[in-house]
């Protein structure tokens, strides 16, 4: 019965809503829309860096998960599993001093016949081909040196954790040196075993080395 235009404050009586126009971003009066929101209406404050989900009205609900986006979300989860890898692979490198000394007590069964005189045989065979080996890289600095930088190169592109893995071992071998003897025999004890385990495996000399210092497991 009654139409209050415009809207007067202190009445109960809600302003008519302008009629949508299919198609077309236009007011029921014909005048431009500029808007999302119905013309006449102030927009809400909406802070900066947030998506904003706005009804008709211009009344944001702010939600969190929505407002950085997807995006966001996987980089932080790539960024933890990052930092996941990293640990583990610093943890590795630092337990890696235990397997190596378990690695020389094997090399030394296997010299003394513990496994059979066939892996004796085996093991003086390759402790005869390491001197050749290494009589070679004495004669050779400059080949050697190449071949290793070759070696480390494939070892960081197959391995990216390396230089962490590198890092928990070096960190490890630091802390038990300053324990004194015995713990400081510890590293190059395992140096020696991941060297021999290596070679047992097939490796050529300088990788064995390479392998020994370390301390990545032997394929």
């Amino acid at each position: 019965m009654f139409n209050f235009k415009p809207y007067v404050p202190g009445f109960n009586v809600e302003p008519p809503a302008d009629a949508e126009v299919p198609g077309f971003r236009m007011n029921a009066d014909g005048s431009v829309r500029t808007g999302g929101a119905a013309a006449g209406q102030p927009p809400s404050y909406i802070p900066v860096g947030w998506t904003p989900n706005a009804d008709a009205y211009g009344n944001a609900e702010i939600a969190l998960s929505n407002s950085y986006g997807p995006s966001y979300w996987s980089d932080v989860r790539a960024g933890v599993g990052r930092l996941g890898e990293t640990a583990k692979a610093v943890g590795e490198g630092a337990s890696s001093l235990v397997s190596g000394v378990d690695n020389l007590g094997h090399a030394i069964g296997r010299g003394a016949g513990s496994y059979g005189e066939e892996e004796a045989q085996r093991f003086r065979q390759e402790i005869n081909a390491a001197g050749e080996g290494l009589r070679l890289i004495a004669e050779n600095p400059g080949q050697s040196a190449d071949l290793a930088k070759i070696g480390a190169s494939k070892a960081l592109e197959r391995y990216p954790m390396l230089p962490f893995h590198l890092g928990g071992r070096l960190g490890m071998s630091v802390l038990l040196g300053s324990f004194g003897l015995p713990f400081a025999l510890l590293p190059p004890l395992a140096m020696a075993g991941d060297t021999l385990h290596a070679l047992e495996k097939g490796h050529n000399v300088i990788g064995a080395i390479g392998r020994g210092l370390g301390g990545m497991p032997s394929r």
